[in-house]
């Protein structure tokens, strides 16, 4: 029965390593993510005790990071579809998991992300652990060119001022091509 208990205990000090880890390392987007990545490896693996994602958004709070706060969010939304962020007056935050299954993509999604070392601060995290498909832009037709122009002209440029500079940007492109090809 001893040997049981010292597990759990230094299961729990590992977790509040990472905890405060996160805490310290809150600047350094990579760091950062590979201590949040070992909180929900650990809430997934080990009994989904939540509590310590409390503590990575209570220490985004803390220093007043709305964006660290944000992406731990939707991390733990990816994770566990459908979890519960509740706050009740005069408490601490409560996050519901129960029922729920951890989305095994989005944790090998996680796993990847810190193996590359992606920064949990870029839109490259945020899209890649929602699981979002990244395309490649579609070609830009002429209504979208109207539509900037007439965007452009309302936000307060001159039209013909505006007209003359892609002009005048058209003319240096074309004299690049003709040097280009002599």
């Amino acid at each position: 029965m001893e040997k049981i208990i010292n597990e759990t205990v230094e299961k729990i000090v590992s977790i509040d390593v990472d905890v405060e880890g996160f805490n310290r390392s809150l600047g350094n987007g990579i760091k950062s993510g590979l201590h949040i990545f070992n909180v929900f490896n650990h809430v997934v693996n080990n009994g989904r005790d939540t509590t310590p994602i409390v503590g990575l958004i209570n220490a985004a709070r803390k220093k007043k990071d709305s964006h660290a706060e944000k992406n731990i969010r939707l991390t733990l939304g990816a994770i566990f579809e459908g979890a519960e962020i509740i706050t009740p007056k005069g408490k601490s935050l409560i996050i519901k998991i129960k029922g729920l299954k951890a989305n095994a993509p989005a944790m090998k999604r996680l796993k990847k992300l810190v193996a590359d070392k992606v920064s949990f601060r870029g839109a490259k995290w945020a899209s890649e652990i929602s699981g979002r498909v990244t395309t490649a832009p579609t070609e830009l037709t002429d209504e979208d060119y109207t539509k900037k122009a007439t965007l452009l002209v309302k936000d307060g440029y001159n039209a013909t001022r505006l007209a003359l500079a892609i002009s005048e940007v058209l003319k240096a492109n074309a004299l690049k091509d003709m040097q280009k090809a002599s």
